[in-house]
């Protein structure tokens, strides 16, 4: 059966694959080489001893890098002039 592997990594890699039936995600990991724990099935997280079916996508996750909301707060502090344009055009168009 045909399923896939996305890296999501830069540089984010689609790798199509051809395993046997049944198949779980652990073994297909093995097959392509790939030593991972925390996976998904189409964005939803899926344990090692789960079975694939055709055209599955499995994907890797990873810890965020950044904290999105102290990335935004970084950005803000580098450029307050900035960030005070923008805060003064949004307008209440309230009634």
């Amino acid at each position: 059966m045909k399923i896939e592997i996305a890296t999501g990594r830069e540089p984010a890699t689609l790798i199509e694959l051809e395993v046997p039936e049944p198949c779980t995600v652990a073994q297909a990991l093995a097959l392509a080489g790939i030593a991972h724990h925390d996976v998904g099935v189409f964005a939803k997280p899926v344990s090692l001893d789960y079975v694939l079916h055709e055209h599955d996508r499995i994907e890797l996750y990873f810890p965020l890098l950044a904290d999105a909301k102290q990335a935004r707060r970084e950005r803000a502090a580098a450029n307050p002039l900035k960030a005070k344009k923008m805060c003064s055009n949004s307008t209440n168009t309230a009634d």
